[in-house]
């Protein structure tokens, strides 16, 4: 594999589509404030044509403050009369409306000002929360099913802890997925009621499969109240025409798709957005990844006057608990103009020197040769006083977790050696 080579953010291409993986504490955020800034100062694109996207509200404000930040710096340091100068003081006056949201925010944005384009019916709002509405529809389940039905399922529902909490805490978390690995012998039948009824009676017998119809029984109702769950939301959000947070992404997605207004809604954002920059983009799925193909990367290989920039670190890849994928990063990226940040200027020299250790002694380290391990440069600058980690009393100079010879030979203890290692020193640092 080729070594990719170092992002310049003065020099680098603006236009077309970009890929910088960016290791931890090697300046991702200040290369995205340079990029942009060169986009201002070159007079490429005014601030509301620069879409930045990352995946927090925290995030976002912290981006927000930075790109603001930079072009005040440059502001006061740049004096006289010059193109640059008028450039910079029109984007700090236009400042506040910059468009830097979070992917839910794009998509809010977009499916609000473009109701016409998207197909999407006018005067839809965004419900502030589903905990609720979700709530009374599970209770709504249990009434349907227990409310004069015999004392046996009464008695059975409440030692298999059938109750609306369960209801609501499996609907919550399963809501909208698909493609779920339900246990056999929960298919959903068209009669539930009929299923159920069959069931009991056979648990009113004697029989050595009794528990395995018990455990059958309770995945056939909670599999039957998230299919319940599932039907009346969507039947009480188009009747009050509402939508969730999470439908924000489902929607806009099947907007851009749509065969016949979809290529117009497509290219109304184009025109809106010409540069976007995705931050964490290790973190997206494949619907938000589809969202951002769609809307920004047909035909944008070759093209002039537009451009996009996806910022990660697949090593960072940690969200897969909230739908993140890294496999959805690997695809994605396999196009592009690939750059790379390597010079750590977060962490000592002498942990760098400890993690460029371990990387050499182990090739193909996170066991996929798509992600690569680079060796981590050492910034050519005096070191600045730095908060240093303690075991003992003594400062710790290397983890020496990462420096053991048992490393390669078994992972999963070096791992959990390593968590030790760093519960120690922060219980000391308390």
């Amino acid at each position: 594999m080729n070594p990719i080579p170092e992002l310049n953010p003065d020099v680098v291409s603006l236009d077309g589509l970009h890929v910088i993986e960016a290791g931890a504490g090697t300046g991702k955020t200040y290369n995205i404030t340079k990029l942009y800034l060169r986009l201002i100062l070159e007079g490429v694109a005014e601030v509301s044509q620069i879409l930045v996207v990352t995946f927090t509200e925290a995030a976002t404000i912290e981006l927000r403050t930075r790109l603001q930040k930079e072009l005040e710096e440059w502001l006061a340091k740049n004096q006289g009369e010059t193109e640059e100068r008028k450039h910079c003081r029109k984007a700090l006056a236009d400042f506040d409306n910059a468009p830097v949201f979070t992917i839910h925010g794009f998509c809010r944005r977009m499916l609000q000002d473009h109701t016409l384009e998207s197909g999407l019916r006018d005067g839809l709002e965004l419900m502030g929360t589903s905990e609720e509405l979700l709530q009374e529809i599970c209770r709504d389940f249990y009434r349907k099913y227990i409310y004069g039905s015999s004392d046996q399922r009464l008695t059975l529902w409440k030692e298999l802890g059938l109750t609306p909490e369960a209801f609501l805490k499996n609907t919550k978390a399963l809501l909208g997925k698909k493609n779920i690995d339900w246990p056999e012998g929960c298919e959903l039948p068209e009669k539930v009621e009929r299923e159920l009824r069959r069931r009991e009676s056979l648990l009113a017998q004697e029989g050595e499969e009794q528990e395995q119809v018990k455990v059958s029984y309770k995945n056939l109702v909670m599999r039957a109240a998230l299919a319940y769950g599932e039907e009346q939301f969507a039947n009480i959000k188009e009747e009050k025409g509402v939508l969730t947070y999470d439908d924000l992404l489902t929607v806009m997605e099947r907007c851009l798709r749509d065969p016949h207004r979809g290529q117009n809604f497509r290219e109304v954002i184009r025109q809106q957005f010409r540069y976007v920059f995705v931050d964490e983009f290790q973190d997206t799925d494949d619907i938000q990844n589809s969202i951002f193909t769609l809307a920004f990367r047909e035909g944008l290989e070759g093209a002039t006057g537009r451009g996009m920039f996806l910022i990660g670190d697949p090593k960072q890849a940690i969200y897969a608990f909230r739908r993140g994928d890294v496999y959805t990063y690997l695809d994605a990226t396999q196009e592009g103009e690939k750059r790379q940040l390597t010079c750590n200027w977060r962490s000592s020299p002498e942990f760098i020197a400890a993690l460029n250790k371990m990387r050499e002694r182990r090739e193909n380290f996170f066991g996929l040769e798509a992600i690569s391990f680079p060796e981590i440069l050492i910034p050519d600058r005096e070191e600045k006083e730095k908060s240093h980690l303690y075991r003992g009393g003594q400062i710790v100079q290397e983890i020496d977790c990462l420096l053991n010879e048992s490393f390669c030979q078994s992972q999963d203890n070096a791992f959990r050696q390593m968590g030790k290692e760093i519960q120690a020193m922060v219980q000391e640092r308390r």
